[in-house]
């Protein structure tokens, strides 16, 4: 089986997406892999989540520092993540 893709968003927004020199279009409904061109390792934010389990981790891309939390909503094959840019702090 083909390894599955992480992130459908269907919502995104913040500056970090300027920061990274996207727009809203171009993220919305596509993977991760598909949107950096394999330029972020995602094995780590691939893994499964059980209902209501949480993960956070810090990652950086393109030069800044990103907090990264992801949590599995429940009764869902859901996730909901966000990123906050921790590089000045």
């Amino acid at each position: 089986m083909p390894p599955r893709k992480l992130l459908d968003p269907r919502m995104a927004e913040g500056s970090g997406l300027t920061q990274l020199g996207l727009r809203r279009e171009q993220v919305l409904g596509r993977s991760m892999e598909d949107v950096l061109g394999g330029t972020l390792n995602l094995s780590e934010l691939r893994a499964d989540l059980e209902d209501g389990q949480e993960r956070r981790q810090e990652v950086t891309l393109a030069g800044r520092v990103y907090d990264t939390q992801r949590v599995r909503l429940p009764r869902g094959s859901r996730t909901l993540g966000v990123a906050f840019d921790v590089t000045d702090l």
